[in-house]
């Protein structure tokens, strides 16, 4: 079979389409029809949202009751992590919407990202990388904060909003963090939740409850928890 360039005809034959009159139109097409059915489309579809509704419920409860194998998360930095059969479905949080997490803070030492404990005594410089575990939460807030009160943001990079993640175990966040030169302690926060947060309720957040601590003759050391509805893993360092 061999093809053949289609052979096209320079014009169309013109088409013969019945012209109505104004009478015989109105006749046909009623207008009292035309403006009941923009009156419907008018009305509120809480009965197409109720269906979507119960149709979403629907595939959440089949989620929960399915047993998870183990599966790689493809997301926006890739194919990244694992999630693994752990025979039932993690306990929801006390907080968030039952949103949970847990960040996992590492450093560069002798050529290897070793963990990091509390309270470790870091120096200026140093090359962090962060891992976590989710199996509920969408978006995640990474930052850091001084006893100044100044806030790092690092994931996002900017003073912008919550980055989206992939849910799964053990996968880490792309690139690492360079500290600067500052001296003295810092904590990070890794914020888990459903919806993204920005930095502008961030910093009022840390901002309100680092001045209670003031008040209080307390610190960045103490500051394990700042008043924002979701989970949070938190980690303090010393810097020299």
């Amino acid at each position: 079979m061999t093809n053949r360039p289609l052979e096209l005809p320079e014009r169309l034959p013109p088409v013969d389409m019945p012209v109505l009159d104004r009478a015989t139109f109105y006749e046909q097409y009623p207008a009292a029809d035309f403006v009941a059915r923009l009156q419907r489309r008018r009305q509120p579809r809480w009965n197409r949202y109720l269906a979507l509704g119960t149709a979403v419920a629907a595939i959440l409860v089949l989620t929960i009751a399915l047993p998870w194998s183990t599966i790689q998360e493809t997301g926006p930095y890739g194919t990244v992590g694992t999630v693994r059969d752990k025979g039932n479905v993690p306990e929801p949080g006390t907080v968030g919407l039952g949103i949970t997490g847990t960040a996992r803070f590492h450093v560069l030492t002798n050529g290897q990202f070793v963990p990091l404990q509390p309270g470790t005594a870091l120096p200026a410089k140093s090359l962090l990388r962060f891992y976590y575990d989710t199996t509920s939460a969408d978006y995640l807030y990474l930052f850091s904060v001084d006893e100044r009160g100044r806030i790092s943001t690092y994931y996002p990079e900017t003073r912008g909003f919550s980055v989206p993640i992939v849910r799964g175990r053990n996968v880490p966040l792309p690139d690492g963090v360079l500290l600067d030169d500052y001296v003295g302690d810092e904590r990070f926060f890794a914020l888990f939740s459903a919806r993204p947060l920005s930095y502008v309720e961030v910093e009022l957040a840390v901002a309100s409850q680092l001045l209670q601590l003031q008040q209080l003759g307390k610190g960045i050391e103490d500051l394990e928890r700042v008043p924002l509805d979701c989970h949070q893993e938190t980690l303090h360092i010393v810097k020299y």
